[in-house]
């Protein structure tokens, strides 16, 4: 019969093997770097009336990383891309009600963020980001 202390030991360990498998974040398939600063750019998801957008039309930032939260104040799941980005590199996918954070290298431009859900973009949630 094993001893009570090792199998306990034995059984946290095979729980955080799991744990550090699933990847923490929840949420899946999201890619993006860590986020390793303060948040320089908040995009806001909603979906009034089954009317997709974001809080703004326009979103600017500096030239380098940039911290993103995407927040979802709908009822409805959103994520946010940036195009010109591989979707590998960078996307942040959110349920209602849920706020995730992640970082994307950008020179300066003028980018599109977007949700790439069924019908998202089409019926609005697109955005434009400029990025000195």
């Amino acid at each position: 019969m094993p001893h009570p202390k090792r199998a306990a030991i034995a059984t946290a360990a095979a729980l955080s093997l799991l744990l550090g498998a699933c990847g923490g974040g929840g949420g899946g398939g999201d890619a993006s770097e860590p986020t390793t600063g303060a948040i320089n750019l908040t995009v806001k998801s909603l979906d009034p009336g089954g009317k997709y957008s974001f809080d703004l039309k326009d979103y600017t930032a500096k030239a380098g990383t940039v911290n993103v939260a995407l927040v979802n104040e709908g009822k409805e799941n959103h994520n946010l891309l940036v195009q010109g980005v591989d979707k590998k590199k960078f996307k942040l996918s959110v349920t209602p009600g849920e706020t995730k954070t992640g970082a994307v290298s950008l020179a300066a431009a003028t980018y599109t963020i977007y949700c790439d859900i069924a019908g998202h973009r089409a019926a609005g949630m697109e955005a434009k980001l400029v990025v000195s």
